[in-house]
């Protein structure tokens, strides 16, 4: 579905914000394997992290702006420290719609797409943000209002909420339509990656996937991850080892098997480096 149709559908449906709220993601803390409830716009402000949302990743770097379906995993990682702005919300369309927009919403939902964008003016993005975040919270303290016959007011401020999400949505909206996000470089190699890690990866293989040269894939990768592509995907692989040995019974040597280390004194001297630790 392209842009136009999708601008269409968000002025046909009728949204419910269902909640606001910002965390603080690094120095140990991350947000991992989180099921969105409802579809959801995230904001990543400050540092840098890798957002993963099922088997695609984006990479931030003070600000982006990503949207993510409902029921997808999301996972946000960073060395630095990550403000993530979260806002939940539901798009329906009214039974009095149009049958074209009915069919669109059936064959190809934009409200369950996941897709990113790196905002031209970020600070006006997160300036809305702060203000929207600033009502939600006053809506949470504002159950106790509800007990002293202030109902309307409660309402209000929903009100008010809801017109400063479609505020930014439209803000959204434009920034896409001017500045479409395609994955970086890194960004490539990473999915590529991350689809591909329990078989054998080179840097020629990389290379030879993205059309560049050995040496550009890993001097570019390198500028923006801090590591070579080889070393990145070790990472990966050890990071699920640990999972694995952790959360599930299946023996050392189905593990190392499954993360792509069929060799499991290989994967034992591996896990060692990466963790000072062995597997067992």
């Amino acid at each position: 579905m392209n842009i136009s149709e999708q601008i269409q559908l968000w002025n046909q449906v009728v949204i419910r914000v269902l909640d606001i709220r910002v965390k603080r993601v690094g120095g140990g803390d991350e947000i991992c394997d989180y099921v969105t409830p409802a579809s959801m716009f995230m904001f990543v402000a400050n540092g840098r992290g890798e957002l993963w949302t099922n088997d695609e990743v984006w990479l931030s770097e003070r600000f982006h702006l990503i949207h993510i379906g409902k029921g997808q995993r999301i996972t946000v990682q960073s060395a630095d420290f990550l403000d993530t702005y979260m806002i939940l919300y539901n798009a329906s369309l009214p039974a009095s719609a149009l049958r074209e927009f009915h069919m669109m919403m059936q064959t190809d939902n934009p409200f369950m797409k996941s897709w990113a964008v790196s905002p031209s003016e970020p600070l006006v993005m997160l300036e809305m943000l702060e203000t929207m975040l600033t009502d939600w919270q006053q809506i949470d303290n504002g159950q106790l209002d509800k007990e002293k016959n202030m109902k309307d007011v409660h309402e209000l401020r929903r009100l008010k909420a809801k017109g400063e999400f479609i505020r930014f949505v439209h803000a959204t909206l434009q920034e896409r339509m001017e500045h479409a996000h395609a994955p970086s470089l890194t960004e490539q190699v990473v999915r590529y990656i991350a689809k591909n890690y329990r078989g054998m990866i080179s840097m020629e293989q990389l290379a030879q996937q993205m059309n560049y040269t050995p040496q550009y894939v890993s001097r570019k990768f390198k500028e923006q991850m801090g590591c070579s592509p080889i070393d990145y995907t070790i990472r990966l692989r050890i990071d699920l080892a640990r999972k694995l040995l952790c959360d599930t019974e299946a023996t050392l040597q189905e593990i190392a098997a499954y993360v792509g280390y069929p060799d499991t004194v290989y994967f034992n001297r591996m896990f060692k480096k990466q963790t000072g630790i062995t597997p067992g």
